[in-house]
């Protein structure tokens, strides 16, 4: 009897075992599977790069505006504002932050320090240029930003603008758990899984969102670690910034959390100046909900004030 038991026991062990293992390969196919419907549709260059997440720099007499992407995300996001911003004179170079517009095996290499790497570089090119450098970082990027400001690490910036910044992530549209929950849930229960895909849509208001063929919803697990460890570090680190500083959040934000967004603005010193505006009628994506051509003009009038200058 108790031989019998033992048996049923292991065999019972084996299936839940086996079950577990099948619902894994069952979940990454069809993750598979979508990916490929999504990227044969993606134009690649030499380096395995989409042509959507291509960075843009347009010349212009002007300070450099360097513009930072989000989690999902690619430079592509920028397009509407990086247009207006070179009519009013200024130059501007997107970045595409590594792994983004890439194949997962490319993501799964890359990391936070990469991403910082970059933004370093890029303002460090400028600036060796004799060029006054104005960044503007969305969502993910912007908390990568704000982390190197809080490092130190870009204090010969001439200012910098975090839209919508992602300290927090929003509960909105997370059932059941927290969004950190399901993420300790996901390394836990799918360790075999790779790659997971964000299934929710652009969070706007004013405009229709994108479809998924102009964003990049494939994401490693290594990249949730990296993001978590972000928001995590952005809250560990003395709240102070040398340059100024303007923080612009939507009217709702169904992605990020805005309370932690509004307690890290209100704990943060800011050496040269900080600002806080809502744009009360866009989504989290705000660069593709807000009105380019007249945040152009906010944003001109505001380096007019950091420099003191008559505001019309």
């Amino acid at each position: 009897m108790k031989t019998n038991q033992g048996i049923k026991i292991v065999c019972g062990a084996a299936l839940v075992l086996l079950t577990w293992c099948a619902l894994q390969w069952i979940y990454s196919g069809i993750t598979f599977v979508r990916y490929w419907n999504w990227d044969r549709h993606m134009i690649r260059d030499a380096d395995g790069v989409a042509e959507l997440a291509r960075p843009e720099v347009l010349d212009g007499q002007g300070p450099t505006w360097l513009l930072v992407h989000g989690f999902g995300d690619t430079p592509n996001v920028w397009h509407p504002l990086a247009a207006s911003l070179k009519e009013k004179g200024f130059r501007v170079r997107t970045l595409r932050l590594e792994g983004w517009g890439e194949s997962p095996r490319q993501k799964s290499r890359t990391s936070a320090k990469s991403w910082r790497k970059q933004i370093r570089r890029v303002v460090k090119e400028e600036k060796g240029a004799g060029r006054e450098v104005w960044l503007g970082a969305h969502s993910m990027g912007a908390c990568i930003v704000a982390n190197l400001l809080l490092d130190g690490e870009l204090n010969d910036l001439d200012g910098a603008v975090l839209y919508a910044p992602m300290f927090g992530i929003s509960s909105t549209r997370s059932p059941v758990l927290t969004p950190r929950q399901w993420h300790g849930v996901a390394m836990r229960v799918l360790p075999m899984v790779g790659t997971i895909e964000s299934v929710f849509p652009d969070d706007m208001r004013r405009n229709q969102p994108r479809p998924r063929s102009l964003r990049d919803p494939y994401v490693t697990k290594n990249i949730y670690r990296e993001v978590f460890e972000q928001i995590d570090a952005v809250h560990r680190r003395d709240p102070v910034v040398n340059c100024p500083l303007l923080v612009v959040i939507p009217g709702e934000d169904r992605v990020v959390d805005g309370v932690k967004t509004h307690e890290w603005y209100t704990g943060v010193q800011a050496s040269r100046g900080k600002d806080w505006r809502v744009e009360a009628d866009c989504g989290h994506t705000l660069p593709l909900d807000f009105d380019s051509d007249l945040e152009a003009k906010n944003l001109l009038k505001w380096i007019q004030q950091q420099q003191g200058q008559d505001v019309k």
